[in-house]
């Protein structure tokens, strides 16, 4: 009350905490090796990526995740699991410090 008159309560408000869109992996590569199939990507800034996630699919399958790498180690991962003769399709997403993530990355 001010001034020992009240008024009605206003309406809820919403407070929303804006961010910059999280950039997504780019320049996605795999490649065959002796281990399984090497995949390597690149970011323009790691500046407040926490980690990227990777999927991996086969056509009419729903993408799973396979992996999640943190953005202080290296920018590849091996798909020890891979099998022979089978045709998998990967793309990755950034996950930020607030857990946002980004938009896919091209498939490859």
């Amino acid at each position: 009350y001010i001034f020992g008159k009240g008024s009605d309560l206003s309406s809820p408000i919403t407070i929303s905490i804006l961010s910059e869109p999280v950039l997504v992996p780019a320049g996605i590569t795999a490649i065959g090796a002796d281990e399984g199939i090497k995949i390597t990507w690149q970011i323009s800034s790691l500046n407040k990526i926490k980690e990227f996630v990777l999927y991996r699919y086969m056509r009419g399958e729903e993408p799973k995740i396979i992996a999640t790498i943190e953005s202080n180690k290296p920018l590849e991962f091996i798909d020890a699991s891979a099998k022979i003769d089978n045709l998998y399709f990967y793309f990755l997403k950034s996950v930020s410090d607030l857990n946002l993530e980004s938009d896919s990355s091209e498939e490859v």
